[in-house]
């Protein structure tokens, strides 16, 4: 009778587990898509400032390597789904392969090192760079998608340089709460 008793708890745990596991990957990806909703246009840019950067850095930091990554993947499921959770409330599946989707994939990289920033980091520097090269990571992709569309040179000078301060700060800024977290 122990034995089944002690089984069925198991069950229950392993149950609220899953469910907690799942509630976490949700979330991070709806923190992404409010996270979002925060733009600035660029008159020059087809690329808002956004906070989404500091938010996947976030995802990837607390969440760790595999919630984080799934959160992302959720997120892109949702861009690929068209619900509204692109910048300003936009819903286009199109976004995907658009200017910006180099952006957008990029995500999954800078949340995988996001959370090698968070796990492995026994100092400020270490985190600092795992963060800064997570940034760079979609700032690179993004670039570099962005120039299929308008040419190598023009796509750095809209889709990469105006965002440098902003990044910078971002990086500052997370490193500085996760390291709170350790």
């Amino acid at each position: 009778m122990p034995i089944s008793t002690a089984s069925a708890t198991y069950t229950e745990r392993e149950k609220e587990s899953s469910l907690s596991f799942a509630l976490q990957v949700v979330l991070g990806s709806l923190c992404l898509a409010l996270a979002a909703q925060v733009r600035i246009p660029l008159p020059f840019s087809p690329v808002p400032i956004t906070l989404q950067s500091f938010a996947v850095m976030l995802i990837g930091g607390f969440l760790g390597r595999e919630k984080g990554v799934l959160s992302i993947m959720l997120y892109l499921a949702q861009v690929g789904m068209g619900l509204p959770v692109l910048s300003g409330g936009e819903a286009s599946v199109l976004a995907l392969l658009g200017p910006r989707g180099g952006y957008l994939f990029g995500f999954l990289t800078q949340t995988y090192l996001a959370s090698i920033a968070r796990e492995n980091s026994t100092n400020t520097k270490t985190m600092l760079f795992f963060l800064t090269m997570s940034e760079l990571a979609t700032m690179s992709l993004g670039t570099i998608w962005l120039s299929c569309y308008i040419g190598f040179t023009k796509a750095t000078l809209v889709g990469f340089l105006p965002f440098v301060p902003g990044e910078c700060l971002k990086v500052l800024a997370v490193a500085s709460l996760l390291k709170r977290k350790k």
